[in-house]
């Protein structure tokens, strides 16, 4: 226990400075955000994908300071054998320290997220209410086909009868002939059309939104016009419905910023596993280029969890631990390795 305090306290006092700095920052990439045109809601996805910036840093820095603080982290460090003479444990008490750690992390990102909803409108953008998705699947063939042969009308279900307030459109479109004409659908719920005007898709998971006000809608029936010249293929995923009732923002924001402690923790496992092979300096920069790699790739639920957050979609606490449950089997299995690595000898 002792240990788990003084880490979280060492943590704390490093993340104090960046965290103070990143405010202001994040504020001005804000702020300088062109405006775009369409629905606020569009700047809110753009803006909301700004998280990354101090939630990463952040990440990064925890990440160093415990590297730094805890010796028996990597090899030949002062005060290593000292500590190592005190802590007879097979993990040499990295464990405390990595729980010191994450929670210090941990209290760093929720101030971050809601510092971030307040930034987002000092520099003028909406808030980015939080939404549940419903997804629309198709009864019977996913394909809408221009031609004679092909199908001009494909019906959807959804089993939720939650009223929602939009629909959004994502279907994979191909060419079927060496002329391109965009594809034209009408979007009806049972017998009432939800579009005056036919919808044009252009291109591949395009994503399209047709608002309307707030209805329960069981079946849809999404019908191509003639003359489009594009494939339409409809899967499991490509229509949703946005709920009409919002949940609060800021508990969404929470969720999305406490995602990154998933790469933080396979970082700092990896770096568990070589604590007697690898210097302080090698570790440091082996573990920043994993964390730069695992957001760059989205390895870890923490992309797609702030992306969630920008897109206004409720993450929901235990559908985002359960998105990490890898990351942890992969977190405890690093640190079972570890045990059984020798030590390195000079």
């Amino acid at each position: 226990m002792r240990t788990l305090l003084l880490c979280l306290r060492m943590t704390m006092r490093g993340l104090a400075l960046p965290l103070i700095l990143l405010l202001p920052v994040t504020w001005g990439c804000l702020y300088s955000q062109p405006p775009l045109e369409g629905s606020g809601e569009g700047a809110a996805l753009i803006a909301g994908l700004w998280l990354h910036l101090p939630a990463f840093t952040l990440s990064a820095v925890a990440l160093i300071t415990v590297l730094k603080d805890w010796p028996l982290f990597s090899r030949d460090q002062p005060g290593a054998a000292m500590i190592r003479r005190l802590r007879t444990g097979p993990l040499d008490g990295c464990l405390a320290a990595a729980a010191g750690a994450t929670a210090g992390l941990l209290l760093a990102l929720i101030v971050t997220a809601t510092a971030f909803q307040f930034l987002l409108g000092l520099a003028g953008f909406p808030p980015i209410n939080a939404h549940d998705h419903v997804n629309f699947s198709p009864v019977s063939g996913q394909e809408l086909a221009p031609g004679p042969d092909g199908s001009k009308r494909l019906r959807l279900q959804c089993d939720d009868s939650e009223p929602i307030k939009s629909l959004r459109l994502r279907p994979l479109a191909a060419l079927v002939s060496n002329s391109y004409k965009p594809a034209q659908i009408l979007v009806h719920a049972g017998a009432d059309p939800l579009t005056r005007q036919p919808v044009a898709i252009t291109g591949s998971r395009e994503n399209l939104e047709i608002t309307f006000p707030p209805r329960s809608i069981s079946t849809l029936d999404i019908e191509l016009l003639p003359g489009s010249g594009l494939l339409l293929t409809f899967g499991s995923e490509a229509v949703e419905g946005v709920a009409a009732s919002p949940h609060p923002p800021l508990p969404n924001a929470m969720v999305a910023a406490a995602s990154y402690l998933w790469p933080f923790l396979v970082v700092l496992a990896c770096c568990w596993l070589g604590r007697r092979h690898l210097s302080r300096g090698v570790s440091t920069i082996l573990g920043l280029a994993g964390l730069l790699l695992l957001t760059l790739l989205g390895l870890t639920p923490h992309s797609s969890a702030i992306a969630g957050f920008a897109e206004g979609r409720w993450l929901g606490y235990l559908d985002t631990i359960l998105e990490g449950v890898p990351s942890f089997l992969l977190v405890v299995l690093f640190g079972f390795v570890a045990r059984f690595l020798p030590e390195h000898k000079q």
